[in-house]
């Protein structure tokens, strides 16, 4: 790769926001091939990167997003003046391999910025950020992609896996190298803000904002109306409210209602789906919606909820995140509390509003499962993936 030297900078290092503002987010998958690729990177082509050396990018190894092989090397994005091309490269200079795939993502100009190390801004473990998208946000969910040029010219290496960390004391985060070693100065990268809301009912919800009505609120005799859900707008999808399947009876099943899922084709095994509409336990897995109705009982149609992005370090992390890749035919696995397994094969993949409850309801001689996640990059709608049930333990 015709770069510089490790330690040169191309440009003066600050934090800044960078000059491309693109009004909506973009998102491929990029593959690699012998006509695209060259030595340790891979070009880019998209009309919302060609020729802007200002344009923020965002990269990952599909691989390591679980369900894949690692891929096993730590990736930078880099601007080539030449082919006024953004490339993906491995910062140990590897060769990029043929097939290998990268999620990118584009992000609006309003969520995201371009970060450079200084002595000013760094300390023995890390750099710490500063820009008001993420200044005193302990909440705030960041992507991170090492950035080697910012608006081209000369950059800077740094061969580490990079984590990020909210310091309470300086109401700041610090990206940092996970070995330890220092970040060299002029190292540079691109910071993504995902945008995360919740709405709950604040009638019902607790002091920590979760909504988590009691189990029985889904089936007692004479409640005249179901509970609200939780509804959000977080990388799980909104989830609207549903009549319950239950309404007036017990379900029956195990006492304990947690089920398991095995998707094969995307590498999910013995993922939890708890029985709750909390929040808080989406950052544990997946949520299967009470309402819903259980694999055990004729006609339901069993939801769950998780995930597209999740929280780094969680069992929610990229969780749902392929499930775009679901096709007709492919199995989805549940278990339930007492070892009983339910095979269901896909029928539909489907986006709608955050609103619609029609993916929701039962369906008549049928026994369903749906999943849910939210669309990608704007979570603006809802992921469905819908199966039917072909076998069953009894």
């Amino acid at each position: 790769m015709e770069k510089a030297a490790s330690g040169e900078t191309g440009a003066k290092g600050t934090t800044e926001t960078a000059a491309s503002k693109p009004s909506e987010s973009t998102r491929f998958v990029h593959s690699a091939t012998q006509e695209n690729s060259k030595g340790d990177y891979t070009y880019l082509d998209d009309p919302a990167l060609n020729g802007d050396p200002n344009a923020v990018v965002f990269a990952t190894p599909t691989g390591a997003r679980g369900g894949g092989e690692e891929y096993g090397h730590n990736i930078g994005v880099w601007f080539e003046p030449g082919a006024r091309k953004w490339a993906i490269f491995n910062q140990d200079l590897a060769p990029v391999p043929g097939g290998a795939t990268f999620q990118v993502v584009i992000p609006p100009e309003p969520e995201r910025f371009v970060h450079r190390s200084t002595p000013d801004n760094t300390s023995e473990s890390g750099t710490y950020l500063d820009d008001p998208l993420v200044n005193g946000k302990p909440d705030a969910r960041l992507s991170v992609t090492q950035n080697w040029n910012p608006g081209g010219g000369g950059g800077v290496y740094n061969d580490r896996e990079v984590g990020f960390r909210y310091d309470k004391e300086r109401e700041a985060w610090e990206i940092y190298n996970e070995d330890g070693s220092a970040i060299p100065e002029g190292a540079s990268f691109n910071v993504g803000v995902l945008k995360v809301a919740s709405a709950v009912n604040v009638e019902t919800a607790g002091a920590d904002g979760v909504e988590a009505p009691e189990y029985r609120d889904f089936y007692s005799e004479g409640d005249p109306k179901p509970p609200k859900l939780i509804s959000s707008d977080s990388s799980a999808g909104a989830i609207p409210v549903v009549t319950p399947f239950n309404f007036g009876r017990n379900p029956g099943g195990p006492k304990d209602k947690t089920l398991s899922i095995d998707i094969p084709k995307i590498g999910l095994e013995g993922v939890p789906a708890f029985d709750t509409v909390s929040e808080e336990k989406l950052r544990d897995g997946t949520v299967h919606i009470p309402a819903s109705g259980y694999p055990w009982q004729d006609g339901a149609n069993v939801f769950i909820a998780g995930h597209r992005i999740g929280y780094p370090g969680t069992p929610s992390d990229y969780v749902f995140f392929r499930l775009d890749e679901l096709e007709e035919g492919d199995e989805i696995r549940l278990t339930d509390a007492a070892g009983r397994e339910f095979l269901y094969r896909v029928t539909k993949r489907t986006v709608v509003g955050p609103n619609d409850v029609g993916v929701m309801n039962a369906v008549e001689g049928k026994s369903l499962v749906t999943l849910q996640t939210c669309t990608l990059p704007d979570y603006e709608d809802r992921l469905i993936v819908q199966g039917e049930l072909v076998e069953s333990q009894t």
